[in-house]
């Protein structure tokens, strides 16, 4: 993913030691391989609207960074077999979808306070009226997530820190980033991605037709 405020390209992952976001210079400058590919995403639609892509884009990979890796031997076995139902109705998940909203308003608002106390004024009105839509929506998401933890009354429920964050496979942090850009649908849950779905031919064929572009 790439830095917005300085274009510099990042490595998001999920690995062994949790999920890392690190400038990609490291890693080439650490492997042994003699060939790398990089498949550059585009939007059709102009500058603009590819800013705003990798915008949000970087402040979701700020978001999940230092969750841990999924370990689970069955959680891989069933991804790779099939797609299964994410509950939601447990004040476990909830308080952790709280949490996970809130941490996405705090980035958000970042965001937006570094474009307002700019001097001078960088020319990014779109991009500050799109953060200002998913803040909006990020707020009204945590009403009705808060009103649906109100009818539970267990006490003994603590709040969601990063031992209860979801944990991430490779795919899976993959599936949900493209989701939360509006690349991929939500119909499908991002545990049940594997990393041939990521392909070219497979990934354009969920892709809306003629936005994007490898």
């Amino acid at each position: 993913v790439e830095n917005p405020s300085d274009a510099s390209l990042h490595l998001f992952e999920a690995n062994l030691n949790g999920v890392t976001l690190r400038p990609l210079t490291d890693r080439l400058n650490r492997t042994k391989a003699n060939k790398i590919a990089v498949r550059k995403l585009l939007k059709l639609g102009g500058a603009e609207e590819n800013n705003a892509l990798k915008l949000i884009m970087w402040t979701f990979a700020k978001n999940r960074v230092d969750m841990k890796y999924n370990t689970s031997t069955t959680d891989m076995l069933v991804s790779a077999i099939e797609s299964y139902i994410t509950h939601t109705k447990s004040s476990i998940q909830i308080r952790n979808q709280i949490n996970l909203c809130n941490r996405s308003i705090s980035i958000i608002e970042t965001e937006l306070n570094y474009y307002k106390n700019s001097r001078p004024k960088p020319s990014t009105g779109i991009l500050q009226l799109i953060l200002s839509r998913r803040l909006e929506n990020l707020r009204e998401k945590l009403l009705v997530l808060e009103s649906k933890l109100s009818k539970f009354s267990d006490p003994d429920i603590k709040i969601a820190t990063n031992e209860s964050l979801p944990k991430y496979f490779c795919s899976q942090l993959v599936a949900e980033l493209l989701v939360d850009s509006a690349i991929l649908s939500e119909h499908r849950i991002s545990h049940s991605f594997i990393p041939a779905d990521f392909s070219s031919s497979t990934l354009l064929e969920t892709m809306p037709m003629g936005s994007y572009v490898f």
